[in-house]
């Protein structure tokens, strides 16, 4: 069974990723910190991360999983989606950078093709247009 690591430092919104997850019939890991999902991401194919989280954030995150493993796909979800941040993202090896308020298909979807370039081996991602500010509910970095 394919396994996603779910990082969010709210556990009302960490229930709802995991009941999403699920629904696919994937296996949702659930991860409250940066440090919690560190110990945990050798058990997971694709890792689905919040930005702001107290301690260790969802770039900071995303560096210290690269530092361990550099082709484990890592999706950063945002509510402060800004062309830096998501040049910094996209620069430091995520695999998408999707803005809040988002719909379900566009995480389930962005799940679905991280699995895919997981099972190919890809350790690289394709380049992508880097958007000014993406309109709300659209996933930054696809077309």
């Amino acid at each position: 069974m394919s396994r996603v690591l779910l990082v969010d430092d709210d556990p009302t919104i960490l229930r709802l990723l995991a009941k999403i997850v699920s629904s696919r019939g994937w296996e949702a890991l659930l991860a409250r910190s940066g440090p919690e999902a560190l110990s945990r991401m050798d058990r997971a194919d694709v890792v689905v991360t919040d930005f702001s989280m107290p301690g260790m954030d969802g770039l900071e995150l995303l560096g210290a999983i690269r530092e361990r493993d550099d082709a484990l796909p890592v999706i950063l979800v945002t509510g402060h989606c800004s062309e830096r941040l998501f040049e910094l993202a996209t620069n430091a090896g995520a695999y998408r950078c999707l803005a809040k308020p988002f719909e379900l298909a566009q995480l389930t979807d962005a799940i679905a093709c991280a699995f895919a370039a997981a099972r190919s081996g890809r350790r690289s991602w394709p380049a992508r247009e880097v958007p000014g500010e993406p309109p709300r509910g659209r996933a930054a970095g696809t077309r």
